[in-house]
């Protein structure tokens, strides 16, 4: 199924994750291993796991709770949205969405996860931001479009 494959956030995706992050406002922020390398900001925690490295406060969240979640499969959890794991039949994902319409994040939800999910990523936007049910389709193709405009492609390598 698609939505079992790993589709990398953007950087700007990314970008927005950390400023949730820093605001308080987002629990942590996961950078699986084919994601870029990233500097934790100040104050932040940083901790190496199987799946990819996870950025937190350790104020509020220590590295027992990510690996004791991560263990149980419930990596939802320590990323604070609402839902333990992605459901076996999407509805469609829940979006964090920027002013333009872009990807802060995204969970996938069912009928029965969905009023999870929206409960914990409605106090994540902020003033200009939504959260709204789109479809999986939309986030993967956001997704891959930046990625193809912003990867060393091989032709792109000999013409430059």
């Amino acid at each position: 199924m698609v939505t079992d494959l790993p589709f990398p956030e953007t950087l700007p995706t990314l970008e927005a994750q950390f400023a949730l992050l820093a605001a308080g406002r987002k629990a942590a922020v996961l950078l699986p291993h084919w994601s870029p390398q990233w500097r934790a900001p100040a104050g932040f925690a940083v901790h190496a796991t199987p799946c990819g490295t996870f950025f937190f406060d350790p104020r509020n969240l220590v590295a027992y709770v990510i690996d004791r979640d991560l263990a149980a499969d419930e990596i939802g959890r320590v990323l604070g949205y609402g839902v333990p794991r992605k459901p076996a039949r999407p509805v469609g994902a829940l979006a964090l969405l920027a002013a333009d319409g872009s990807e802060v994040l995204a969970v996938l939800v069912d009928a029965g996860s969905r009023a999870a999910a929206q409960a914990a990523l409605e106090p994540m936007a902020g003033p200009a931001q939504r959260v709204e049910l789109v479809p999986v389709a939309q986030i993967i193709r956001g997704r891959l479009a930046w990625w193809t405009q912003h990867f060393a492609t091989q032709e792109k390598l000999t013409h430059a």
